[in-house]
């Protein structure tokens, strides 16, 4: 998390903007990236805050401190909307350049319309792939929902998914930081294919101007497929940022653009 103010702006298409401030309360655990994930999984057991195994289903564990309280209800509701429903068995693993083909690359969000509640998928380790169907997901973050959200008002984090148990969900707020302007044409595209094969990665890297030699990445910088573009721009002089939180600019963005299209 850069301690440093000089903002970056994200554009899809000029119809909306994310600024990449960063929040003075802690991101939280959903925000990790997949090499932390083995232990944010391993650590929560039957007996953390809220832990309930289902005969039937995932383990759940809901817990305010480490996925935040006080989530929006009707958003996360929304949220939940967002998976797909189907009853194929996927293969679920991590994004990488390797050329591994993978059904759904990780990481993968859901994000309700508004931005404020977010679904991540995760795994147990960054090496870790496992199969399970969008159906058995949506009826996890179901699960979260009902008795985290709902009846204790925290976000929360679902476990033992998959056939080998590798999967998880994590359910939490989100600040967004996005302005849509309405007016503008939509895009031709949801992005969904830049977000899946884009880099992730938490590594914080200097990003700047052009000209700007202690700039590892030097802006405005465009993201592109053959269907959709993103441009990284700075307001600033030299900051710090990872292309993990820009992949989450670009999910917010997709989400609350789709929902003012």
């Amino acid at each position: 998390m850069t301690p440093w103010r000089h903002l970056v702006l994200l554009e899809i298409f000029l119809l909306c903007t994310s600024i990449l401030a960063f929040p003075s309360e802690p991101e939280p655990a959903a925000s990790l990236d997949q090499s932390q994930s083995e232990s944010l999984i391993s650590n929560e057991t039957p007996s953390s805050n809220g832990s309930t195994s289902l005969n039937y289903g995932p383990l759940i564990s809901c817990n305010g401190t480490r996925y935040r309280a006080g989530l929006r209800l009707e958003s996360c509701e929304d949220a939940v909307s967002q998976i797909p429903r189907g009853t194929r068995n996927l293969k679920f693993g991590l994004n990488t350049k390797d050329n591994v083909y993978y059904d759904v690359p990780i990481p993968t969000r859901f994000i309700s319309g508004d931005g404020l509640c977010t679904i991540d998928i995760v795994l147990k380790n960054q090496l870790a792939n496992d199969r399970t169907s969008y159906e058995k997901l949506a009826f996890a973050a179901s699960e979260l929902l009902r008795r985290c959200v709902r009846s204790q008002n925290v976000g929360g984090i679902a476990m033992d998914i998959g056939v080998l148990k590798r999967i998880g969900l994590i359910m939490t707020s989100y600040d967004p930081r996005v302005t849509c302007h309405p007016g503008f044409a939509p895009p031709v595209s949801n992005c969904q294919n830049l977000l899946d094969t884009m880099t992730s990665s938490q590594t914080p890297r200097n990003y700047g101007p052009k000209g700007d030699r202690r700039a590892y990445v030097q802006l405005p910088k465009e993201l592109l497929d053959q269907e959709c573009l993103a441009t990284v721009r700075t307001t600033g002089q030299l900051d710090v940022s990872t292309s993990y939180e820009i992949w989450q600019a670009i999910v917010a963005l997709k989400g609350m653009e789709m929902e003012t299209a």
